[in-house]
């Protein structure tokens, strides 16, 4: 995927709300205080967990499945010569991809550093982008940044 100059191919993603990756959050948020009472923790640790897993939840929802919050990332570019931006409803802000980052075939968990001590994640799954976008996506990451494939 490289070209004879050395160069890479840029990468443009226009994102949506990833709905698969949505539905499977708002599970695991579901089920935390319903655990607790499983486990035998009581109601007031019931109660705790509950306002806890909502709060989570909201933050979850605003950052990675609400397309008209301000946290919303829109947009993910990655130019010719390497560096990556990451563009919201008001704003764009150039960021390093960190190899914490995570690609398996159905989804893939970007890390990004914005700045000092400031580090965005962007959840995407393959009903956020079409399959072709997705696979490109895939193979840019595992070729030209060198991530992980994830587990076999």
């Amino acid at each position: 995927m490289t070209s004879s100059s050395g160069s890479s191919i840029p990468l443009v993603l226009d994102l949506a709300p990833a709905r698969r990756l949505g539905s499977a959050l708002r599970l695991v948020h579901l089920l935390t205080p319903v655990g607790v009472v499983a486990a035998g923790g009581g109601w007031f640790l019931f109660v705790v967990s509950a306002v806890g897993a909502y709060g989570s939840w909201r933050q979850t929802k605003r950052r990675h499945l609400d397309a008209g919050s301000e946290r919303f990332v829109r947009q993910v570019r990655r130019s010719s010569d390497g560096r990556w931006s990451l563009c919201r409803r008001s704003a764009s802000r150039d960021a390093k991809l960190l190899g914490s980052s995570l690609v398996l075939p159905w989804c893939a968990v970007l890390r990004f550093e914005t700045g000092r001590f400031r580090r965005i994640s962007v959840l995407i799954d393959d009903s956020a982008l079409d399959p072709g976008a997705f696979r490109r996506l895939r193979v840019t990451l595992r070729t030209q940044e060198r991530l992980p494939r994830g587990p076999a």
